[in-house]
């Protein structure tokens, strides 16, 4: 059991961006700054954990190894960017900064100590091996782990942005939905004389998020979602010598990608075509060659 805390970095503090399209302006304002400051934005306070955790280390076979870990964290006052908000506060704000924008609509965000929240786990790893004498021995490792994580508190807004929700469903659903509750990896590794062989299965939950409007930055908001996928990657090696080896591989081998993205969440560029919060790389069958010098 352990507490901890992380003070705010500087580019919370201090960071600010205008990403201006045709029609809406989107302003990512530094904390500090006095266009927040007018909308009753805070300064940032360090985050605070409470974190507890149980491992076990067991041969529940003969030669067969195992590891348990179960953990629980805790973090207060955690530092997340509210999203875009938007209304007429928020507009005088902007001009007070000295910023002007173009088109219809302009919204603005800014880092705050926005919500609380709690992650719960379990992490399960298994090693053993099948000797086949003389036509070599496999090497297998079983991998799981499950995690959720949960807002357990969100803060109201200042007064001068109407007392509601500061963090906007976005921003939530990116925190407890967008990584998968369950990751599941199975691999063999194959050893005969100087070859070796390598292949392993990856299982990823579900995983979702909701995203705005592209055209607004607001609402209607539409949930992307990536559904439970199986990926396979295999490796062939070759020791040249006691020092030198060669492996050739393909991750992701029947080029698995993600669903595409809902177009209203795209914008006019069309370029997220494939959701940013994807567990695993969205450019597909990813193939290699690597040496390896061991001294």
């Amino acid at each position: 059991a352990s507490t901890g805390f992380r003070a705010p970095k500087l580019a919370e503090q201090n960071f600010s961006a205008t990403n201006v399209t045709p029609t809406v302006s989107n302003i990512q304002l530094a904390v500090n700054s006095p266009a927040a400051t007018l909308l009753g934005a805070p300064q940032l306070k360090p985050e605070e954990s409470e974190n507890i955790s149980l491992g076990l280390v067991f041969e529940p076979l003969e030669k067969v190894f195992a590891s348990i870990d179960i953990f629980q964290i805790d973090i207060d006052e955690r530092i997340i960017n509210t999203g875009n908000l938007n209304g007429p506060a928020v507009r005088d704000a902007i001009a007070s900064n000295g910023i002007f924008f173009q088109g219809s609509s302009a919204n603005l965000a800014f880092f705050t100590n926005g919500v609380d929240t709690q992650t719960k786990g379990i992490d399960l790893v298994l090693d053993w091996s099948t000797d086949l004498d003389a036509y070599g021995q496999i090497r297998w490792n079983l991998t799981g782990t499950r995690i959720k994580t949960e807002v357990t508190h969100i803060k109201n807004a200042s007064p001068q942005l109407g007392g509601g929700l500061l963090i906007t469903p976005v921003i939530i659903s990116g925190l407890e939905e967008s990584t998968p509750e369950h990751k599941f990896s199975i691999s063999a590794n194959y050893y005969l004389g100087d070859f070796n062989f390598l292949l392993r299965l990856t299982r990823y939950g579900e995983s979702s998020q909701l995203s705005s409007d592209a055209g607004t930055g607001l609402a209607p908001f539409t949930l992307n979602t990536i559904s439970p996928a199986t990926l396979t990657d295999i490796a062939f090696g070759y020791d040249l010598n006691d020092a030198f080896s060669l492996t050739l591989g393909a991750n992701n081998l029947f080029d698995k990608h993600p669903e595409e993205t809902a177009l209203i969440t795209r914008g006019a560029t069309n370029a997220s075509v494939y959701p940013t919060f994807a567990p695993y790389s969205v450019d597909g069958t990813y193939y290699y060659l690597r040496s390896s010098f061991r001294f």
